[in-house]
């Protein structure tokens, strides 16, 4: 409880400051591990039906009812104490997959030139479904299902499919002169890189913007880097299933004629 009384102090504090709290639009975050778990769970957590809250003790006497979630969004991202990265980036999945429904009529149309489509899939599609999928982190399934996704997209852009053509990713790509996915994060990230190096050049040694660590995007350009050394040298999975066999023929060389 002490905690929570800490937290209704720094309710207060904002309210003396003349802000005016959204306590509806507001949620706490809880994961509790250990031996102890559910019974300090219990003890903390009231119940409204299936919806849990926490009262939070305030100065006048009275508490502020606040929701507690497992998971929540935030700008477009993920919060959760469990696997924020993947959860971001499916629901950035989600956000581009609809993005470019709504927008299929001009994205797929033969009508209006690739490269103008091209144009508005990275401004819309593209950009929806890189938002924030840098700031929470990159592992490797998130780029190898980033690298598959725009494959996708591209076999679409490109009215190339592949039970028509038999044509393999790489091919396409060269064909249209496509940038390659990992590319595309390789040049986000160092737009990422850039702005912020920008800005610290600007901002005062006191800013609070230099709370937000920004060192892991070197360590992803490397991941990036890797990443896209191993696509360009190994043929992906999916191509191996577009790629007509090969048959070989043996023969023993003492009964060949």
């Amino acid at each position: 409880m002490i905690e929570m009384t800490r937290i209704g102090m720094l309710l207060d504090t904002l309210e003396s400051m003349g802000l005016t709290l959204s306590l509806e639009k507001s949620f706490i975050l809880l994961e509790i591990a250990g031996s102890h778990c559910r019974k300090i769970r219990n003890r903390l957590l009231q119940y409204e039906g299936s919806h849990a809250f926490v009262d939070i003790p305030r100065a006048n006497g009275r508490s502020s009812r606040i929701p507690v979630k497992r998971s929540a969004d935030y700008l477009g991202t993920c919060l959760s104490y469990g696997n924020f990265e993947q959860q971001t980036f499916d629901k950035r999945v989600h956000c581009a997959r609809l993005t470019f429904h709504r927008m299929r009529r001009w994205l797929c149309t033969s009508q209006i030139a690739l490269r103008h489509r091209l144009l508005l899939w990275k401004a819309s599609v593209l950009s929806t479904l890189m938002y924030g999928i840098v700031a929470t982190n990159l592992t490797l399934p998130i780029v190898k299902q980033f690298h598959q996704i725009v494959l996708g997209m591209y076999r679409k852009l490109t009215r190339n499919h592949s039970y028509r053509t038999h044509e393999t990713h790489s091919m396409v790509l060269h064909r249209y002169n496509l940038e390659h996915p990992i590319q595309l994060l390789q040049r986000h990230v160092k737009q990422l890189q850039t702005l912020h190096g920008q800005r610290a050049q600007l901002i005062s040694d006191t800013d609070i913007l230099w709370m937000a660590n920004w060192n892991t995007l070197q360590h992803t350009l490397q991941l990036l880097s890797v990443a896209l050394e191993v696509q360009t040298h190994v043929t992906p999975a999916d191509d191996s299933l577009l790629e007509v066999p090969t048959t070989l023929a043996y023969a023993c060389p003492s009964c060949f004629i």
